[in-house]
């Protein structure tokens, strides 16, 4: 496994692995002017290798989970690996995230420093059709901005919906669990899910006074409502949950504005901008003991995921936005996650 290190002129630092194409560490600066380290990761490639919990690696070809592991494209039923219960989750057993990308390395210029990887995804594998040709571009920006860009070609019809499995606390693991972290969801609507975690079809209002547990809109501390009675809620353990994103306004030709959260101890504020139509908020409800870099163990809520990217299940569902990328269209997407201080 090859480290590549991304820095900007204040100092802040990307620790980006060819293996999953993952972000291993991101150290930003907290209120003190220390640099705290707020990713998970692990510290050697068997860690990566062999562990389940997906830690910064991109995601692919499709995010999230698909009922049964199949769906219909052209008329005819693709069967993908199952490897989630009776489902497909975040491209299969090999998907994105255990594979060793190809990059020429780190390119440096005034503004920012960027490293680009790509991966081959054969016709059939983990059930895909289509040889398809991902890329995904790390820039890491003067003003504390680290950009992913995502680009793919396939040469016969298939589903694409990457993403960045990024974990994160933003007190740099100070703080044992995320449940005082200060979140805001640009969003109104959820898609339901059921007891699998599979959505219903259904999008549900956050202003309806039964999906209060939910709501981001109006920002409050993660935890405030985690163990809500609220039935999605007790079947996720915690939120694991597509919020679908509204329009507002964002300039330095950034995507909308999709969260933003902060870290009341250390002062770290994170905000997510997307042109994907929703953010999946995961507050690592799996998490439990799993050991990461310099011998931390990454506790049950420790850290939390936004992931921008089409809804759960969007090729069983024809109201949703379609993960289909069809043959020789080329797909393009941009999502930033910019780093502050309160």
């Amino acid at each position: 496994m090859r480290e590549f290190i991304l820095e900007n002129n204040s100092g802040m630092r990307a620790v980006i692995t060819d293996f999953g194409a993952a972000v291993k560490s991101l150290y930003v600066s907290d209120r003190s002017g220390a640099f705290i380290d707020v990713a998970c990761g692990y510290d050697t490639e068997s860690g990566y290798e062999s562990g389940d919990k997906y830690f910064g690696a991109v995601i692919g070809r499709c995010a999230n989970r698909i009922a049964g592991g199949r769906f219909s494209l052209n008329g005819r039923e693709v069967r993908l690996t199952v490897n989630n219960g009776k489902n497909h989750l975040h491209g299969g057993e090999n998907g994105f995230h255990k594979k060793t990308w190809e990059t020429d390395g780190v390119v440096k210029s005034g503004f920012s420093s960027r490293i680009t990887l790509t991966l081959l995804s054969p016709d059939g594998e983990e059930g895909y059709p289509g040889s398809l040709k991902a890329s995904a571009t790390y820039s890491l920006t003067n003003d504390n901005g680290l950009i992913i860009d995502y680009s793919a070609v396939s040469d016969a019809d298939t589903i694409f919906n990457p993403t960045f499995h990024g974990y994160f606390n933003l007190s740099g693991f100070r703080q044992p669990d995320i449940r005082g972290h200060i979140m805001r969801i640009n969003a109104r609507h959820v898609t339901e899910s059921g007891a699998d975690s599979i959505p219903t079809g259904r999008v549900i209002s956050l202003a309806a006074p039964e999906n209060a547990a939910l709501s981001f809109m109006d920002a409050k501390p993660v935890g405030r409502d985690i163990g809500a009675a609220h039935p999605m809620l007790k079947n996720a353990g915690g939120y694991d949950f597509n919020y679908i994103l509204k329009k507002s306004v964002f300039n330095y030709k950034r995507p909308q504005m999709a969260a933003e959260c902060s870290c009341p101890e250390s002062g770290v504020k994170m905000a997510v901008y997307t042109d994907r139509p929703g953010v999946h908020f995961y507050t690592g409800n799996f998490l439990g003991g799993d050991k990461g870099k310099g011998g931390i163990v990454y506790g049950r809520q420790s850290a939390f995921c936004l992931e921008t990217q089409s809804p759960p299940d969007a090729v069983n569902h024809p109201d949703f936005k379609s993960p289909v990328l069809k043959a020789g269209k080329a797909f393009s997407s941009r999502t930033v996650y910019m780093f502050s201080v309160e």
